[in-house]
């Protein structure tokens, strides 16, 4: 697929369907994300993929209570609880930054 074409069919996702994702797709997108490029090739992140339920449900209320505090969110990460409060996998990518 070129640049171009996967650029047009870009698009976002707010509802998923109840199904997992199975863990040779998981692989596959984490090797995609690691294989990113980054600026001055830093690559200053990590990837962690939760797959209990209860430590979803934790993460969930962690995220809340960032998220109450507005000073350090943006307008579109106050919005995300009502977007990504239902995973039945959670990835979370941060760098060394947030």
């Amino acid at each position: 697929m070129e640049v171009k074409e996967a650029i047009k069919k870009r698009r976002s996702v707010r509802a998923y369907k109840p199904t997992l994702v199975p863990e040779e797709k998981l692989k596959i997108i984490l090797e995609a994300a690691r294989l990113a490029p980054s600026a001055h090739n830093n690559q200053e992140w990590k990837f962690i993929v939760v797959k209990d339920e209860k430590k979803n449900r934790r993460n969930n209320l962690r995220r809340r209570i960032f998220l109450k505090n507005k000073k350090r969110v943006s307008p579109l990460r106050a919005r995300l609880p009502s977007i990504y409060f239902y995973f039945q996998k959670l990835f979370l990518i941060s760098d060394k930054y947030f």
